[in-house]
């Protein structure tokens, strides 16, 4: 199933302390906070102790896979 933006970025509003995978890595997000219009900055934590900061635009234009709550990804 695919996502709308609008989707994505709600469930991506709720995903603190769930995984993300993308292309480049995997990780934890720190938190989520709004930034502007709709988009949103995540805070991944790597798994090497390294901290990323992203725009939930930019994870959903490369289809970054968020963890739910029931293990599945979003």
């Amino acid at each position: 199933m695919k996502f709308t933006i609008n989707q994505y970025m709600k469930s991506l509003w709720t995903a603190k302390g769930r995984k993300i995978f993308t292309r480049e890595y995997t990780g934890v997000i720190e938190s989520v906070r709004s930034k502007y219009g709709q988009d949103l900055e995540v805070k991944i934590r790597l798994p090497n102790g390294s901290v990323k900061l992203r725009d939930g635009t930019d994870l959903y234009s490369e289809r970054a896979g968020v963890q739910s709550e029931l293990g599945e990804l979003i």
